[in-house]
């Protein structure tokens, strides 16, 4: 009977005898969570016999493997011979007679002595194992860091290249009124377009293969941020919104103006033939941004909400491709 309730019991954890206790116990809490009251407020009844059920189900096999640990540890004693002393064992009292040298103070003293010499030689070993991982740990840690220097100085003409491209295309986007999608729709500057969008293709294709063939992980993520930019710029820059006739007013002139600023913000950054000093981006930066905020937390359900969480998409692959 006690045979079939261990069976019951390690079914119904849905484990095995040959589990160690680290699974058992692992299975246990795994079931505990799935069935507390606080996980099924819909049916707690059946819960908390679950609950029942699962922790004495765990009881059950603890107590079969403290039996089971006790019997082996018994029969290996009787295999090999204990020389403790015990009612069954005298053989020390018939070696060394009643006042044998290992019931001495100074014999015990000495006993003591060998045991805490050899803890302190154990944890100086250890000490001295785990220093020594921590240099091995160390040293490749900076044998790494010193090839990733040199691959990054291999790859760094490359990205410097692509982010020149990238700066001239963009200025060149703002500079022929490309963003205006009243102005781009003209025939003459249709053709204009249609040669700048040639360009980019051939940019962005020249981005996305220096994201996988830069060796350098540094340059290589950055290139990635670059085409994600390139890519999200573009897609948001090509839609034409069409403003439904639900629209207030004051949403429509509130999302234009946040439009403008970041707009504007883009013309300036890509427009500058010096780098632009990081602090002073990220402060224009978080003004484009805020106008979106603002107009999001100001009209929460209108129509425009899908076309300004599409610029802030691109802001924010702006900064990382740029600010980070």
């Amino acid at each position: 009977m006690q045979d079939l309730k261990i069976k019951d019991a390690y079914r119904l954890l849905g484990v095995t005898e040959k589990s160690t206790i680290i699974e058992i116990t692992k299975a246990y809490r795994n079931l505990a969570k799935k069935y507390h009251p606080d996980s099924r407020p819909d049916d707690p009844d059946y819960a908390h016999r679950m609950m029942v059920r699962i922790n004495e189900a765990y009881t059950v096999i603890k107590n079969y493997i403290e039996l089971r640990s006790n019997r082996s540890f018994r029969v290996k004693e009787a295999e090999t011979g204990s020389f403790s002393r015990g009612a069954d064992n005298r053989y020390e009292d018939e070696i060394y007679g009643t006042d044998s040298f290992s019931r001495n103070p100074m014999w015990e003293w000495i006993n003591r002595f060998e045991k805490e010499r050899k803890r302190r030689e154990e944890l100086r070993k250890r000490e001295y194992e785990r220093r020594k991982k921590e240099e091995r740990a160390f040293r490749e840690f900076f044998e790494r860091l010193a090839i990733e220097k040199k691959l990054e100085r291999k790859d760094r003409g490359k990205f410097d290249i692509l982010l020149k491209h990238t700066f001239n295309i963009l200025h060149e986007f703002f500079k022929n009124n490309f963003h205006n999608v009243r102005y781009r729709g003209r025939p003459y500057v249709k053709v204009l377009f249609d040669d700048f969008m040639e360009k980019y293709d051939l940019l962005l294709e020249k981005s996305e293969k220096l994201s996988h063939t830069c060796e350098s992980q540094l340059y290589r993520i950055r290139s990635r941020y670059i085409f994600d930019f390139l890519r999200s710029f573009i897609f948001d820059a090509v839609r034409i919104i069409s403003y439904p006739a639900g629209v207030s007013a004051s949403s429509l002139r509130m999302f234009e103006d946040a439009v403008y600023v970041s707009e504007r913000f883009m013309y300036s950054f890509f427009s500058q033939k010096e780098p632009v000093e990081r602090s002073v981006a990220k402060d224009l930066f978080k003004r484009a941004l805020k106008g979106y905020e603002v107009f999001l937390k100001s009209f929460p359900d209108s129509p425009l909400l899908v076309y300004a969480e599409g610029k802030i998409d691109v802001l924010e692959k702006f900064y990382m491709a740029f600010l980070r």
